[in-house]
């Protein structure tokens, strides 16, 4: 989102708030909106169109996310669906049961005999439920890509 600490985020801003917001944070390098809002860009890219959330939601869901090089702990006894997305630096306990489509993000610690169900979000900053293209799409906004 615009208070994103994850350097090279993208944010959706569509109102004059927002948009300053952006603006105003270092780590934020382009900003989709659907209408522009200052003429100072401070050196980011403004994408303006009339489906800002559309492109946004694309944009989010179609590039993986940035891993860096600690990879995650899993404990014994596990069961982690494939269709789950563990990011780096997650320790997971013993004996837990992680569904598909489960999100798992950095610098999470899941204790010992937990289920974790099927599109859960866990070790985000921010969730934005909203209906796109005539169906209703969950963005997860910690990973910026």
């Amino acid at each position: 989102m615009l208070w994103s600490n994850t350097p090279f985020s993208i944010a959706l801003a569509t109102g004059p708030k927002y948009f300053k917001q952006a603006l105003a944070n270092p780590n934020i390098i382009a900003i989709i909106t659907t209408q522009i809002f200052s003429e100072e860009t401070h050196n980011k890219t403004v994408i303006k169109t009339a489906n800002a959330d559309e492109l946004f939601h694309v944009i989010h869901n179609r590039f993986p996310p940035v891993i860096n090089n600690t990879k995650a702990y899993i404990g014994e006894n596990c069961k982690i669906s494939p269709q789950a997305t563990i990011e780096d630096n997650v320790r997971i306990g013993n004996n837990c049961h992680i569904e598909a489509g489960a999100y798992i993000g950095s610098n999470t610690v899941i204790e010992d005999d937990c289920y974790i169900g099927p599109n859960a979000t866990i070790g985000t900053q921010a969730l934005l439920s909203k209906k796109l293209m005539d169906r209703t799409a969950i963005l997860n906004i910690l990973v910026v890509y």
